[in-house]
């Protein structure tokens, strides 16, 4: 036992090398900012010429850093509940600010378009307008494309799907999805528009919510893939294609044609109807 001991403690000694009075860590000390308390603690361990003086300026070195810690975490925490106030403040304006917008409208048609007979009431029309837009960049397949190349010389069926966390897609490595296991979670049929430029060219557009960046590319399951981080959108092709290209876009969705012939006739003084061509 007394043996076992002996070679613990030559291995804990066993550096016959002095310490350098220049090294990497006097530099990063020399370049910060002095702390006098530190200083003073570090000279009395340094140079005390009693044990149980060294032994008491560790003791304070172990205290004082908890105190300054503790002071680091409660400022550090002062400073997330400001930024909560703030938030909340900022919440309140915007709220208020629609307020006064619905307030400062006068007109009853404007007033009435607010409110739908479906999804509710809303405190002033862009809430709904916003809505609506949410709705359509989720279900309608346009201002996403993705064009791939399959080479199979036919225009075969295509369906498109979306999900998180596929293996080997994981944030946090493998078996760290957001529910916690294994796969991927969160997978969504995607309502898409195929168009067919040629006979070897598939087009197709999606809603503008799965929009994301990449390349798509063929996997030896003969399907086309984009991923992005965590999330993948799937080409499903049947497993047919061998070997091909493709590629992204956003693409803005094709405005109307502009109105001819437009006139306006006064309905009341608030009110005007429109007509054109």
């Amino acid at each position: 036992m007394n043996e076992e001991n002996d070679k613990q403690s030559t291995a804990q000694y066993n550096d016959p090398d002095h310490i350098p009075d220049e090294n990497e860590i006097r530099d990063e000390i020399n370049q910060g900012v002095e702390d006098k308390t530190s200083s003073k603690l570090a000279d009395w361990i340094r140079h005390k010429q009693y044990g149980v003086d060294v032994r008491e300026a560790l003791a304070l070195f172990v205290e004082w850093i908890s105190v300054k810690l503790n002071g680091v975490v409660s400022a550090f925490n002062g400073v997330e509940d400001r930024q909560s106030d703030v938030e909340k403040r900022q919440s309140n304006v915007e709220d208020q600010f629609k307020t006064v917008i619905a307030n400062a409208t006068k007109d009853s048609e404007v007033i009435l378009a607010r409110d739908s007979k479906t999804y509710g009431t809303y405190v002033d029309l862009d809430d709904r307008l916003e809505n609506i837009e949410g709705m359509l960049a989720k279900s309608v397949p346009s201002g996403f494309v993705a064009t791939l190349t399959h080479n199979l010389g036919y225009t075969p069926r295509v369906s498109a799907s979306y999900y998180e966390n596929a293996i080997g897609t994981e944030t946090d490595g493998l078996g760290t999805n957001f529910a916690g296991g294994f796969g991927e979670i969160n997978e969504v049929q995607l309502s898409i528009f195929v168009s067919y430029p040629d006979s070897n060219t598939v087009r197709v557009e999606m809603p503008m919510k799965f929009a994301m960046t990449g390349t798509p590319v063929v996997k030896p399951d003969g399907n086309f893939y984009l991923i992005n981080g965590f999330k993948t959108i799937k080409f499903d092709f049947g497993g047919a294609v061998k070997n091909g290209s493709g590629e992204v876009a956003l693409e803005n969705p094709e405005a109307p044609d502009s109105p001819s012939q437009l006139t306006a006739s006064e309905i009341t003084d608030q009110s005007a109807k429109l007509n054109w061509r």
